[in-house]
Order: structure tokens, then C-alpha cells, then sequence
């Protein structure tokens, strides 16, 4: 019994001796002859092949969160004329955060990569992130003295077009027949966002009688681009014949969209909502957009 134990212990042993962990690359030797299923120009062995060329599409979703969110405003000279009110610029409240005007993005892109030694890859990498706007809405919002109104806001799709250079380091991992590799990296670019419209109605609940303000179509979030620039952390784990699969998580930081500020002529006869009679609106602006994409993606390399 105690030979059995001991030859079991002693297989065991042997097992773990053959599971190799390296931090400059995995000794091609190491790959398993049942994965030869194919000519293998990509070699399993090495995180990457020197030389190697790389395509990779990926897609997932990117939550998002804005900073420093300005004030939604409106202006109304008719305030001027209200006792101990003295303003024309009203603020009526803090910009929503972004899951509260739109909904968790998803994103869809591709990479294609260069391998300058075993370890490093430079990479530049295209993507489309998209959102749909949510149906926002702000209870009691004491526009004057006298009056409190709702504000209903339904902005269209947000979308973002993005390029970006960068770069990863990766380390091997091998242990028997499965070859992975954690990796982490960072990127510099730019975005470019479509403009975004949004349908706008604020209705008097001090005075439910007053006609309301009903706004269509008006360009809430100006199309704009602006820089880029984050960091990755992931894994791939070696398919065999070329392919690999890869888990990304990112975080990348970029300005704020352009807001509209100044929303014009919306009141002209100062007939609607007539003890606020606002004649124009503020977007308040948004300081910084931060993201954090999480992909799932297939590579090919050559």
C-alpha cells in the first residue's frame, strides 16, 4: 500500500516539474505533438513570433462614466421681473450621469498587430462603440419661485468612431498541453463622435394648465473628436493552426462631449410655460469621459 501511495505521489510529482512558468517566453519544446494539426508557422511555443503578423477582431461592451458634469441651464428675461429673483440664467440641475441618459455601450473592433521580438507587439486598432439613449426625467425642479417643473429628456444613439496606436508586453505561461499568455499594454489615439439630438419636454407641475414646452430633434451633443488614451490587461490562450483567443479589459480616458450650449428661440412669444418662459437652454458640458471596454476576440497570426 505504501509503494502505491508512493508511486502515485511520485507521478504527481512529475506532473507539476513539466508545467514551466516563464517571464521572457515559453520554450517551443513544450508544445504537444497532438497539436500539430496543421503546419504551424505561428509557433505555440513563444508568446509571440518575432516578425509575426497578427489580425484580430473582438467585441464586447464598454460601460461608461462621465466626470465633472456641468449644469443643465435655461435663460429667462422674464425672471428679471419676479421679486427678489434678479436672474436671467436659471440652473436647474446637474447633468445625469451617462447610464442615465444612455444605455451600457457595446463595441466591435479590430487590431492588427506586428511582433518586434518574442515578448513585444505594436499594434494599431479601429473601433465603433454605440449606445441607445435612455428616457430621462427630472421631478420637481424649481425653475422659479413659483413654479416647479418636469423635465423629460430622450436623447438619440450615441455613437463613437475610434483609432488608436499602442503597444503590449506579454508573458508565457505553459503547463502540460495548454499554452496562454498574460499581457498588458497601453494605446494612444483619437475618437470622433456623431453629433447627438434629443427630444426635450418640460410641463409646469405648479401650474399643470400652462401650455408646455415640446422640443424635437434639437442637437443636444455636438459631433466632435478629441484624444485618446488608456491602458489594457488581458490574456490569449493559444488555439493551435495560427488561432488564439483573447479576454481584454481596458480603461480609457478622453474629453467630454461637446455640449449644446445654447439652445435658442424655443420660446419666441413667450406664451409657453409663461411664469418660467424660458427662451433658451444650457447643456451643461461633461469634463471627462472614461470607458472601460471589455472584449472577448479571436487573432490570427502569420
Amino acid at each position: 500500500m505504501r509503494n502505491v501511495v508512493s508511486r502515485k505521489t511520485l507521478f504527481l510529482l512529475c506532473y507539476l516539474a513539466s508545467c514551466s512558468y516563464s517571464a521572457f517566453g515559453r520554450n517551443s519544446d513544450d508544445c504537444c505533438p497532438e497539436q500539430q494539426c496543421c503546419d504551424q508557422v505561428y509557433d505555440c511555443g513563444n508568446p509571440l513570433n518575432c516578425g509575426a503578423i497578427d489580425f484580430q477582431i473582438q467585441a464586447g461592451v464598454a460601460p461608461t462614466l462621465w466626470t465633472n458634469r456641468g449644469i443643465f441651464s435655461a435663460i429667462s428675461c422674464n425672471a428679471l421681473s419676479i421679486p427678489n429673483f434678479n436672474q436671467s440664467i436659471i440652473p436647474l440641475f446637474k447633468m445625469p450621469r451617462f447610464n442615465k441618459l444612455f444605455k451600457t455601450p457595446w463595441i466591435i473592433g479590430g487590431h492588427i498587430g506586428y511582433a518586434l521580438t518574442n515578448d513585444f507587439e505594436t499594434y494599431i486598432e479601429f473601433n465603433y462603440r454605440q449606445a441607445s439613449g435612455r428616457n430621462f426625467t427630472r421631478f420637481g425642479v424649481k425653475a422659479t419661485p413659483n413654479d416647479t417643473v418636469t423635465f423629460n429628456i430622450h436623447p438619440s444613439r450615441y455613437k463613437v468612431f475610434d483609432v488608436y496606436l499602442g503597444a503590449r508586453y506579454y508573458w508565457g505561461i505553459n503547463c502540460g498541453c495548454y499554452d496562454f499568455a498574460v499581457f498588458f499594454g497601453g494605446k494612444f489615439g483619437m475618437l470622433h463622435r456623431k453629433q447627438v439630438n434629443a427630444t426635450i419636454n418640460v410641463t409646469s407641475t405648479a401650474c399643470p394648465s400652462e401650455a408646455p414646452l415640446a422640443l424635437t430633434c434639437v442637437p443636444f451633443f455636438y459631433r466632435s473628436n478629441s484624444v485618446a488614451a488608456g491602458a489594457n490587461v488581458g490574456f490569449e490562450w493559444c488555439l493551435g493552426c495560427n488561432f488564439s483567443a483573447v479576454f481584454t479589459a481596458e480603461a480609457v480616458a478622453t474629453c467630454g462631449p461637446r455640449s449644446n450650449s445654447n439652445i435658442a428661440n424655443i420660446n419666441p412669444c413667450a406664451t409657453i410655460l409663461p411664469n418660467f418662459s424660458p427662451t433658451n437652454l444650457v447643456v451643461g458640458g461633461i469634463g471627462t469621459e472614461v470607458f472601460f471596454p471589455i472584449t472577448v476576440g479571436l487573432k490570427y497570426s502569420f
